[in-house]
Parts: structure tokens; C-alpha cells; sequence
């Protein structure tokens, strides 16, 4: 029985630390999200017409190897959990400038149950498209940059203009007249413009080797734990989009370590207790 309780007590803390572990990691959101008018056969089924032209339910458009996109991993870090870190884990990352795309912005807008796409969640709402007021922030990154870390800036979306996806600046996708052959999924929200300062700072970085594009922005508490926000490369021809909740606070990691570290000891002094005996 002693030996028992001893393991018992073993395998809680292990569990514990785990689910300490994965709280430290912070909340992932699964790129789920098809969204927008594929017209590009190559992959997915047909799902309707738009226009005249057949529309396709693909997840990646092109290439996965270059625009794939497989989730994002979100925390809050630095004092008291003043920075928001969204971690995108996608192929692009090094790919800036193929074929006349580039890096999007990361839209954010705060609030519990705020995202509300249009279509069905059973085909990735394939047909959801950017609507007006539909984000509140942006975080800014050049859309081919020259290097691999810069700063940014986060800015209401209020203050300026959301630029839709686009190859070559094109908002129009092959089969449709005005585009000579280029398919990307039309309507998201990729770019944003201003001329209004920022509301709060951002850096960004990329990680070809990783394949991951990060955004560390200082807000402060402003877009708080919960919050729907969208990343694409400039063509869209992957999305990454969907309501992110429960964020963890870093002070929130400390008291839970702190507290499995009590038990850890609690259980050592009881085992050294009952072996004496």
C-alpha cells in the first residue's frame, strides 16, 4: 500500500507538470479555414460558380510546400504578460516574392464568440470572404521584407485600408477577365495601409528553417485572452483564420509551477516519513 500511494502520488505530478507544460505553450489554433473563391482545380471539389466560373473547396491553392499553412500558437509573455506572441507555423516562411506574393498582416479583433464567418463550418467556409468591420487591429509587416526581423507597429483598422488578396496587385483570379493566368483565393483580408500612428509596437521575425512567422506584439492587455484573428501570404492561397480563447497569463504559469513544486515536496517529505517508520 505504502508503495502504491508513493507511485499514485508520482504519476499526479506527472500529470500535473505535463498540463503545466502545455499551458506554457499557450493556446494553438488549427488552420481549418478554406474561405474565399477558389477557382484553381488542382486540388479540392467543386462546390459552385461565381461569376461564371466554377469555384473549388482546396485547402492549400498551388504548391503546400511553398503557401501551406499548419497552425499558429498563440501565449502571452514579458512582464506581466504585456505582449501578445502569435507564432504562425507555415511553409511560406522564406518564400516571400514567389510569383508575386508576399507576407499579410495579422488581424486581430478582440472579444469572446467575435468570429463570425459566412458558409459552413463542414467545408472550411469556403466561400467566406473579408467584410467590412470584420477586424478591428492590424500588425504590420513589409510584404517582402529584406531581411528577417524588423518592427512593426499594430493599428486600428479604422485608421486605414485592408488590401485584399492579390498576385501582382491583381484582386481578380484567373478564369475571370483582367487576369492573365494567376490563381489565388479571392477576397481575404491579406495587407493593411495607414498613416495613423501605431496604437501599440510589434516585431516580427521569420524562420525559414523553423517555417514559422512571428508576431510579438506589446499591447499592453489591449486585445486581451480572446480574440479571432486571420494570416495570409498576400495571394491567399492559404488562410489561417478562427477565434482564439483563454490565452494564458505568464503569471498564471508561475503559480501553477510553484504549486506543483509544493505537492512535489509535500510527497517527498511523506515518502521519507513512512520509510523512517
Amino acid at each position: 500500500m505504502r508503495v502504491f500511494w508513493i507511485e499514485g502520488t508520482v504519476a499526479l505530478l506527472s500529470v500535473s507538470l505535463c498540463s503545466a507544460q502545455a499551458l506554457a505553450k499557450g493556446v494553438t489554433l488549427l488552420d481549418n479555414y478554406v474561405g474565399g473563391y477558389d477557382t484553381w482545380s488542382g486540388s479540392g471539389s467543386a462546390i459552385g460558380s461565381h461569376d461564371g466560373a466554377t469555384l473549388y473547396n482546396g485547402q492549400v491553392i498551388g504548391d503546400p510546400s511553398v503557401f501551406g499553412i499548419t497552425s499558429a500558437n498563440i501565449q502571452r509573455t514579458g512582464a506581466g504578460g504585456d505582449t501578445l506572441q502569435v507564432v504562425i507555423n507555415t511553409n511560406y516562411a522564406g518564400h516571400g516574392g514567389a510569383d508575386g506574393t508576399g507576407y499579410g498582416a495579422l488581424f486581430l479583433t478582440p472579444g469572446v464568440n467575435v468570429w463570425r464567418p459566412s458558409g459552413s463550418a463542414a467545408n472550411g467556409y469556403a466561400t467566406d470572404q473579408y467584410k467590412a468591420n470584420e477586424w478591428t487591429f492590424a500588425a504590420s509587416m513589409p510584404t517582402v521584407p529584406t531581411q528577417l526581423a524588423g518592427t512593426g507597429g499594430l493599428y486600428a483598422v479604422a485608421s486605414g485600408n485592408v488590401v485584399l488578396s492579390n498576385v501582382y496587385g491583381s484582386q481578380t483570379t484567373y478564369p475571370y477577365v483582367g487576369n492573365p493566368g494567376w490563381f489565388f483565393r479571392q477576397g481575404q483580408a491579406v495587407q493593411f495601409t495607414t498613416s495613423t500612428a501605431q496604437v501599440a509596437s510589434e516585431n516580427w521575425s521569420i524562420d525559414p528553417s523553423a517555417h514559422t512567422v512571428t508576431f510579438q506584439i506589446v499591447d499592453n492587455g489591449l486585445l486581451g485572452n480572446d480574440f479571432a484573428m486571420s494570416w495570409a501570404m498576400t495571394c491567399g492561397n492559404d488562410v489561417i483564420q478562427g477565434q482564439v480563447s483563454g490565452v494564458p497569463e505568464p503569471s498564471t504559469w508561475a503559480m501553477m509551477t510553484l504549486g506543483f513544486a509544493g505537492l512535489a515536496a509535500a510527497a517527498r517529505r511523506r515518502r521519507s516519513g513512512r520509510k523512517a517508520a
